[in-house]
């Protein structure tokens, strides 16, 4: 394998000369300013966290919220639309404690939320890497949206609401 800086023999996905792992899909270079690689620059603020670390603690707190603010729109609301089948089936059919089902959750996306949202950037870096001056749009696509999350909550407590009154 060559590598894709200084196009020398790399044993094992590491260059020698110049430093860089690499893997097949993503780049990771050495860590020498914030900004590295297409993943860093995607991802944005606390990139670190996200690629180095193996539990997201707001990813398990704020679960579909968590995606929606880190610009993953179609897989947040695929996930919020799951969650709430699954939550209802366990509620209403087997009739039992929501508990169990929230902390499972809670679990589940702690220990791989970092992972899902690693793939999802993955994915979304091939796509914008096909275009020129895709540095900026990386920059532009990735990161965070702080509307999002609130606007989408909203909405979901108006529709709470709606069901409530159309109930009584």
């Amino acid at each position: 394998m060559l590598c894709p800086k200084c196009n020398t023999e790399c044993s094992n996905g590491y260059c020698s000369k110049c430093g860089i792992f690499s893997k097949t899909d993503v780049t990771l270079m050495p860590k020498t300013s914030p900004h590295e690689n297409d993943l860093d620059i995607f991802i944005g603020k606390n990139s670190e966290k996200i690629i180095y670390n193996n539990f997201n603690i707001y990813s398990g707190i704020f679960n579909f919220l968590y995606y929606f603010y880190r610009k993953c729109y179609i897989f947040a609301l695929i996930l919020f639309i799951i969650e709430l089948t699954i939550f209802y089936i366990w509620i209403n059919v087997f009739n039992l404690n929501f508990i169990y089902l929230f902390l499972a959750n809670f679990l589940f996306f702690i220990m791989f939320g970092n992972s899902i949202y690693l793939t999802i950037s993955k994915i979304k870096i091939k796509r914008i890497i096909k275009k020129e001056n895709y540095k900026d749009v990386l920059a532009y696509s990735g990161g965070t949206n702080l509307s999002a999350p609130f606007i989408f909550a909203i909405f979901i407590v108006i529709f709470y609401i709606i069901c409530i009154c159309i109930k009584a």
